[in-house]
C-alpha cells in the first residue's frame, strides 16, 4: 500500500508539474499578441476544454451501457457468442489477431489524443489569461494519461535456475529457439509440476518446466516440448508482445482507489480492451496450439513428440482419478523427498494405470472450454497411433540426466523451504484436525447425526480413508430423514466415484445440486468434466442444457445474495419465534464465551425470494482459528437445517454493521444481556 501510494503521488506531482509549465508556456507566449489572437485562443481553450469533457462523459457513460448490456446477455446467448467467435478463430487467426491489434492502437492514439488536447488547453489558457486555479481538470486528465506510458517490463530472475547450473537443459532450450530463428537469452524456472510454459519478459524467454515432466522424460521427449513451446513465440502463434503488455497493463497494475476515478476518461476502453483480449485468448487457444503441434510435426520427430504429450497427459488424469497415497502432513517432522515423492507416487500410478489411462484417451470428448486440444486429436494431427512410451531410463548416465536429476533434488529442497516456517501449523489443518475429529468419531461407535457428518466426511477424505468416507455418506443418504443433511452426502459420494471414473457419481452431484444449490458450481464443473473424459456424449448434452438453465437461473434469483450492506432492501425478519430462538441457541451453544452478538436482518431479493442474513460479531479478543471453527460449524448447522429456508451468514465488520444498524431490533442475542440474565 505504501509503495502504490508513493507512485500516486509521484505521478500526481507529475501531472501538476506538466498542468502548471504548459500554462506558463502559454503565459510566455501571449505578450504582444493582439486582441483579436487573444480572442480566438479564448475561443480555443473553451473548444479544448468542451472537447475533453465530452470525451470524458462519453467514456463514462460508454462503459456503463457495456457493462449493463453484458449483465443482460442470457448465459445460452453467450455461449453462443463464444463458439461462434471460436470458429472466427480457427478460419482466420490472423483476421482475429488484427482485431486485437487495432484496438491497442486505437487505445495509443486516444491516449496521445487526450494528452494533445490536454496540452493544448493548457496552453490556451495561459495565453488567454485563465485563472490557474481551474487547471484541476487538466492535472486530473493528465494523470489519467501518465498511467499509459509503456513501461519496460522487467523480470525478477531471482527464483529461476543459474545456467552455470543447469548448462544442458539451457542450451536445449536454446537450440530449440534457434529453429525458429529466435535470439534471446533463456531463463529456466523449475515447477513442481509435469507441464511447460513460456513467457517473454522483455529481451528474455521465461520458460517454466515441470520437475516431475523432467523426471518422465527423456532428452529427446524434452526437446519435443521445448519446439512446441518456442513455436508459441513465433509471430504467427500469438499475438505481438504490445497486445500482452496492454493487456498487463490494464489487468494486472495495482491501483489506489484514487487511481480508478482518475482512469475514468479510459474507462470504455479498458473494459473493451479487457475483454476482446481475453475472448482472442480462450477462443483462439486450440488453433493457437495446433500451430505449436504443427511446428512440432515440422521440426521435430511426431513418434518422440507423441510419447511425450501421452505422458504429461496420463499425469492430469493421475491428479483428477488418484488421490495421493502417502499423506504429506503425517509425519511429525517434514518430509524432505516432497518432489520425489511424487514422481515415485506417479510413476507407480503410471504402471498400474496406463491401460485404463489410455481407454480415457481414446474415448475422451473435447470440452469447449478447452486451452489445448484433446490428445487424441494431437496425436491424430501427427500423423501418430499405437503410442509407444520411450523408456528415460537409457540415459541414466548422461548429463541430461544428471540435470535432471538434480532438478528433483532443488524441487524437494524448494519445497522443503516453502513449508517449513508454517509447517506444524498445516500439519495441524490438515492432518491432526482430522485425525482428531475420526478419533472422537470412532470413539463415539462411528454414530453421528447427519446434521453434524460433514466434518467426519471432510476429516476421512483428508486422510485418504476413503472406502469409510462413502460408507459413511451412504450411511446418511440412507438413513437421514433431514433430506437437506444429505446434500453434502452426495456431493462427496459423487466426487469420489467420478474420480475413480464411475459415471455413477453423476447422479449423485445432480442430487447435490437440487438439495442445496452451494454445491452448484463444484457439481457442475465434476460432472462436465467426468462426461468429456469418459466421452459420454449423450449426458453430455444433458449437462450443458441444465446448465445453461442452471447458470441462468441462478444469475436471475441468487445472484444477489451474496454480500450484505445498507444500501440492500432490508427489513425485519418475521421468522417464527421458536425457529428464531432455537437457532440462536444452537449457535451460542458452539463455542462458549465466543460470540458477543447476533443479527439478523432480512435481505429481500425479489417478492418471492429472500435470505434471512445472520451476522456474527465475536469479542475482541478471539483469534482467527476460532473464528473460522466457529463460522464453519454455523454455516453447516444453517445449511443442514431441516426447514426449506434461505440463509446467509456474514462477519461483523463496517458494512455488514451498517446494513444491520439500519434495521430496528436486528440484535437478537448479546453477551451483555446474557451475563445480566
Amino acid at each position: 500500500m505504501k509503495n502504490k501510494n508513493v507512485v500516486t503521488g509521484i505521478k500526481l506531482a507529475v501531472s501538476a508539474v506538466l498542468a502548471a509549465l504548459f500554462y506558463l508556456v502559454g503565459v510566455l507566449i501571449s505578450g504582444g499578441l493582439g486582441t483579436d489572437v487573444m480572442d480566438s485562443l479564448t475561443v480555443v481553450a473553451i473548444i479544448s476544454f468542451s472537447v475533453i469533457l465530452v470525451m470524458l462523459i462519453f467514456s463514462i457513460a460508454a462503459a456503463a451501457i457495456y457493462n449493463k448490456r453484458k449483465r443482460g446477455v442470457s448465459v445460452a446467448d453467450t455461449q453462443k457468442y463464444f463458439l461462434a467467435r471460436k470458429s472466427d478463430a480457427e478460419r482466420s487467426l490472423k483476421k482475429v489477431s488484427g482485431r486485437i491489434r487495432l484496438l491497442r492502437i486505437t487505445i495509443r492514439i486516444y491516449t496521445v489524443l487526450i494528452f494533445l488536447l490536454n496540452a493544448l488547453l493548457m496552453l490556451t489558457m495561459g495565453a488567454s489569461g485563465f485563472k490557474f486555479g481551474i487547471a484541476l481538470f487538466s492535472v486530473y486528465i493528465f494523470f489519467g494519461c501518465l498511467g499509459r506510458i509503456k513501461k519496460a517490463r522487467k523480470g525478477d530472475f531471482s527464483g529461476y535456475t543459474d545456467p552455470g547450473k543447469y548448462p544442458y537443459l539451457h542450451s536445449l532450450a536454446k537450440k530449440a529457439a534457434k529453429t525458429f530463428g529466435i535470439r534471446g537469452n533463456v531463463r529456466i524456472m523449475l515447477m513442481p509440476d509435469c507441464n511447460a510454459g513460456i513467457a517473454r519478459i522483455g529481451g528474455t524467454f521465461s520458460l517454466q518446466l515441470g520437475i516431475v515432466m523432467l523426471y518422465m522424460l527423456s532428452e529427446e521427449e524434452l526437446y519435443q516440448v521445448l519446439l512446441h513451446e518456442f513455436a508459441h513465440m513465433t509471430p504467427g502463434c500469438i499475438p505481438s508482445e504490445n497486445e500482452t503488455e496492454l493487456f498487463e497493463e490494464i489487468a494486472s497494475r495495482e491501483k489506489s482507489d484514487f487511481d480508478r476515478i482518475m482512469d475514468l476518461m479510459f474507462a470504455f476502453f479498458d473494459r473493451l480492451y479487457l475483454f476482446e483480449y481475453f475472448m482472442y485468448r480462450t477462443t483462439a487457444s486450440l488453433y493457437i496450439e495446433k500451430l505449436a503441434d504443427d511446428a512440432v510435426l515440422k521440426y521435430g520427430t511426431p513418434e518422440i513428440a507423441a510419447s511425450a504429450l501421452m505422458k504429461i497427459d496420463f499425469y492430469s488424469k493421475y491428479e483428477f482419478c488418484e488421490r495421493g497415497k502417502e499423506l504429506f502432513f503425517e509425519p511429525e517432522e517434514m518430509r524432505r523427498d516432497g518432489v520425489s515423492g511424487i514422481c515415485r507416487e506417479f510413476k507407480a500410478s503410471l504402471s498400474e494405470n496406463e491401460g485404463l489411462w489410455r481407454h480415457l484417451i481414446d474415448v475422451e470428448i473435447e470440452p469447449r472450454s478447452a486451452s489445448h486440444p484433446i490428445l487424441r486429436n494431437r496425436l491424430a494431427a501427427l500423423g501418430v497411433s499405437g503410442v509407444r512410451l520411450i523408456d528415460n531410463t537409457a540415459d541414466s548416465s548422461s548429463q541430461y540426466r544428471q540435470e535432471t536429476e538434480k532438478a528433483v533434488s532443488e524441487g524437494d529442497e524448494m519445497m522443503y523451504e516453502y513449508n517449513k516456517e508454517d509447517y506444524a501449523e498445516k500439519r495441524r489443518v490438515y492432518y491432526l484436525e482430522p485425525l482428531e475429529t475420526v478419533r472422537k468419531w470412532e470413539e463415539s461407535g462411528r454414530k453421528v447425526l447427519p446434521e453434524e457428518a460433514r466434518p467426519v466426511i471432510d476429516a476421512l477424505c483428508k486422510l485418504n480413508r476413503i472406502e469409510e468416507a462413502e460408507e459413511l455418506c451412504d450411511k446418511i443418504i440412507s438413513e437421514s430423514e433431514n433430506v437437506y443433511a444429505t446434500a453434502h452426502a452426495h456431493f462427496v459420494k459423487g466426487q469420489l466415484m467420478t474420480e475413480r471414473c464411475d459415471k455413477g457419481g453423476i447422479d449423485h452431484l445432480y442430487k447435490a445440486i437440487e438439495i442445496n444449490k452451494n454445491y452448484t458450481d463444484s457439481a457442475l464443473e465434476l460432472i462436465g468434466n467426468v462426461c468429456c473424459m469418459l466421452g459420454l456424449s449423450d449426458e453430455l448434452e444433458k449437462y450443458r442444457e441444465f446448465a445453461v438453465k442452471t447458470e441462468q437461473e441462478q444469475r436471475d434469483k441468487y445472484s444477489e445474495l451474496p454480500g450484505l450492506k445498507s444500501s440492500d432492501k432490508l427489513v425485519y425478519d418475521s421468522m417464527p419465534a421458536d425457529m428464531r430462538s432455537g437457532i440462536v441457541s444452537r449457535i451460542v451453544s458452539i463455542e462458549d464465551n465466543r460470540i458477543n452478538r447476533i443479527y439478523l436482518v432480512r435481505k429481500i431479493i425479489t417478492d418471492d425470494i429472500f435470505t434471512s442474513a445472520f451476522v456474527i460479531r465475536f469479542l475482541p479478543e478471539t483469534d482467527e482459528n476460532t473464528v473460522k471453527r466457529v463460522m464453519d460449524n454455523i454455516f453447516n448447522y444453517l445449511d443442514t437445517y431441516p426447514v426449506k429456508w434461505q440463509f446467509s451468514l456474514f462477519l461483523y465488520d463496517p458494512t455488514t454493521a451498517a446494513a444491520v444498524k439500519k434495521v430496528k431490533n436486528s440484535l437478537l442475542y448479546s453477551s451483555e444481556q446474557a451475563a445480566d440474565a
